[in-house]
């Protein structure tokens, strides 16, 4: 019997770093970057797709400065907008079929 299993997984320069069983692109799941592997950039492009925001917003939040002080991005919500492709880091989701 196969099964197909779905998986949130955050890569680093690909090798997976993370990997986080979903039922459906819609579970809810959190994911942490470290933030010495993002460009100023990398966290634009993240905030700007995982959360809405516009790179101006982003600026008046002091966004930048924010992420390197605490070193890492954590961002909750479901599985599908939480995907993106940044300089070093990949989330995607993934299927895998296993045979039982």
């Amino acid at each position: 019997m196969k099964y197909t299993c779905m998986f949130l997984v955050v890569r680093l320069n690909g090798e997976a770093e993370d990997i986080t069983p979903i039922d459906e692109c819609f579970t809810n799941c959190a994911i942490r970057l470290d933030s010495s592997y993002l460009s100023d950039e990398d966290i634009f492009k993240f905030y700007e797709s995982c959360a809405g925001y516009s790179k101006a917003e982003l600026e008046e939040l002091n966004t930048i400065n924010k992420c390197r002080d605490r070193g890492h991005i954590y961002k909750e919500g479901e599985a599908k907008d939480l995907t993106c492709d940044l300089s070093q880091y990949s989330i995607h989701i993934e299927e895998r079929e296993i045979d039982f």
